[in-house]
């Protein structure tokens, strides 16, 4: 069970030169009005130094574990690496497009 804390990004593709997908750099406010929304979800996302953040609580270590293992695995088949620090039941996540230089 997971304790919702204090907006949810959403990821931007464009079509690079040649035709390969490319992540594009959101700006500021289409970060804020993704922010707003985010208001509705289980999770709330905010800003913090250029990431994305949220604070998740489980009921337990193995929860939180388990969650992180998922996320883990859909991740990695991305090619996405999330910033995250677990102690006990609780689980910090970051998330930024490195080379976009940004949030995506």
């Amino acid at each position: 069970m997971v304790e919702p804390h204090p907006g949810v990004g959403h990821e931007v593709q464009g079509t690079g030169l040649g035709g390969s997908e490319v992540n594009l750099k959101l700006s500021n406010a289409e970060i804020d009005a993704s922010l707003s929304f985010g208001k509705l979800a289980p999770c709330q996302w905010i800003m913090r130094n250029d990431k994305l953040c949220t604070s998740l609580k489980f009921l337990t270590f193995k929860e939180a574990f388990s969650f992180m293992t998922s996320v883990a695995l859909y991740a990695e088949s991305q090619d996405h690496h999330p910033e995250w620090c677990n102690i006990y039941n609780r689980l910090e996540i970051a998330l930024s497009t490195h080379d976009a230089g940004g949030i995506t």
